[in-house]
């Protein structure tokens, strides 16, 4: 039935005011689990490094003749690492006019910006820490080239896994030479077992030594459901306490005997689109760190209109202070 033309309704009135909340949700994921899991220490300059050492593999027959001269063997030495201290940067611009309107939701536009702006900035520098991509010198590639307007950058923590780690066919590992962290290479993908996560833990034990209770094993959410599907879970299904029943498909917590790992998995850090899916990474805490040079801050540009406007920056790098304590499963399908 049509309106009649008599009557007046919000089809034709001007004065009518919005309903307009203050309501103003965001959903995005911005945690950093592999950022907010590992320390910090200060960097100095604009190439953060340090030293690792190891101990010559135990020998048999280490037996000498009563009386006998000492055999000379070589001195233990400490092999030199570092990385590059990488600078990130963020912005956000304000109109004066924008400022002074009233706005639903926000008391200042500009705060807004600036708070999604580190947020921004915070989750690549995230992106970058969880990275395959090696490290460079300005104006070079990681091999030492010259390539004239490259922005000098760190070397992510895929580059440092070399000891224990599982690799598809053909797949190769990153490492340090020519003063940089080397990216590793693709190998064939194939789906993350059980067995794999078991072999990693293996060679962890027999290089490092420890069964560490404190191990994370960072993921893509495929490879999280995979890892919830291993064999060894021996409950599914727990009564409530009011007695309904529920169905439980998720893992947290991994048991070996070499070790336990806590499995997260990670919104964006395993992203295809990124070029970064296909790995799980397991992480003892204790052995890597952010070395920072400059913290997080913001400077305030010249005005040079009616805008407010600032510069977010933040320079840091990655350290693995022994990268046999990392462990890695790669070329993973999901």
């Amino acid at each position: 039935m049509t309106k009649p033309a008599e009557t007046f309704s919000t089809l034709e009135a001007v004065g009518n005011r919005e309903d307009l909340t203050d309501d103003f949700k965001m959903v995005e994921p911005t945690q950093t689990p592999l950022y907010s899991r590992i320390g910090s220490r200060k960097a100095k300059s604009t190439f953060h490094e340090w030293q690792t050492s190891a101990l010559r593999p135990p020998r048999l027959d280490n037996a000498k003749n009563e009386g006998a001269d000492a055999v000379k063997t070589n001195a233990y030495n400490s092999v030199r690492l570092g990385n590059r201290v990488q600078r990130f940067e963020e912005y956000a611009s304000v109109s004066g006019t924008q400022e002074a309107v009233d706005r639903a939701g926000v008391a200042s536009d500009f705060e807004e910006q600036k708070t999604k702006s580190m947020l921004d900035m915070r989750r690549d520098i995230e992106l970058t820490l969880l990275s395959k991509r090696g490290s460079n010198k300005e104006n070079e590639d990681s091999s030492g080239t010259a390539d004239s307007g490259a922005p000098q950058r760190m070397g992510g923590i895929r580059c440092f896994v070399e000891t224990n780690v599982s690799r598809g066919a053909t797949g190769t590992s990153g490492g340090f030479s020519n003063g940089n962290w080397q990216p590793p290479g693709a190998g064939t993908s194939r789906a993350l077992t059980e067995q794999l996560v078991k072999d990693v833990m293996i060679s962890r034990f027999e290089v490092a030594g420890t069964q560490s209770d404190r191990l994370v094993a960072l993921m893509s959410a495929g490879n999280k459901e995979a890892f919830a599907g291993f064999a060894g879970l021996s409950q599914t299904r727990d009564p409530l306490s009011d007695g309904k029943r529920v169905v439980s498909s998720a893992v947290d917590i991994y048991y070996t005997n070499y070790g336990v790992l806590e499995a997260v998995p990670h919104p964006y850090g395993f992203d295809a689109g990124q070029g970064q899916n296909g790995d799980v990474i397991i992480i003892d805490p204790a052995y890597v760190k952010r070395a920072v040079l400059r913290r997080p801050t913001s400077k305030r540009l010249a005005e040079t209109g009616d805008r407010r406007e600032e510069m977010m920056t933040c320079e840091e790098t990655l350290v693995v202070l022994n990268e046999r304590a990392l462990g890695g499963i790669a070329d993973l399908a999901a």
